[in-house]
């Protein structure tokens, strides 16, 4: 699926997110202003305004070929994003490697599954989801207790990644109101 026209605006947010320098190891975070809602944190960030949240897995698998490997990976994260002014809010998900071209990620709620697009004209390690089918991703995470992420790598790894969604809505809301 290609999403050109918004290709600018994931730009900016991928730069305005690892700009905000938000670590969520060991369930801290490093960043100012950032406010945690169980497992979920909400931050504001400027110029232009934006507002997101965003979770660290509470677990993470890898298999290849059927077998459970190890591998290396950076920061995996799951984001929502809100932008006043334009009637935007999406989800995003940062793999921590590059993913196959070609590939969809999948977010699975409840048994229900959502796709997300990798784009590699953005960033190869990251997936956006459908604009036409977020705010039912959205609903579906705020009514939901785990979500579960699968991604391939461009080597043929299939990963899942569980993100407690445990604070989601607080935090969404927070987000909402920050950036109103």
């Amino acid at each position: 699926m290609t999403r050109s026209t918004r290709n600018p605006a994931r730009s900016l947010f991928r730069t305005l997110v690892l700009a905000a320098g938000l670590g969520l190891g060991a369930g801290a975070v490093s960043a100012q202003d950032a406010t945690q809602f169980n497992d979920w944190y909400a931050k504001k960030t400027g110029a232009p305004v934006e507002c997101f949240i965003v979770s660290a897995p509470s677990s993470s698998t890898a298999k290849r070929n059927g077998s459970t490997v190890s591998v290396r990976r950076g920061d995996i994260r799951l984001y929502v994003v809100q932008r006043p002014g334009s009637n935007v809010t999406e989800v995003s998900f940062a793999a921590g490697y590059p993913l196959r071209q070609g590939s969809t990620v999948k977010i699975i709620i409840d048994d229900e599954e959502y796709s997300l697009y990798p784009d590699s004209s953005v960033d190869a390690e990251w997936a956006w989801g459908d604009p036409n089918r977020e705010a039912a991703l959205i609903a579906k995470m705020k009514a939901g207790i785990t979500a579960r992420v699968v991604g391939v790598s461009s080597r043929g790894t299939t990963t899942t990644d569980s993100f407690s969604l445990k604070g989601f809505t607080a935090a969404i809301e927070n987000a909402a109101n920050m950036c109103k």
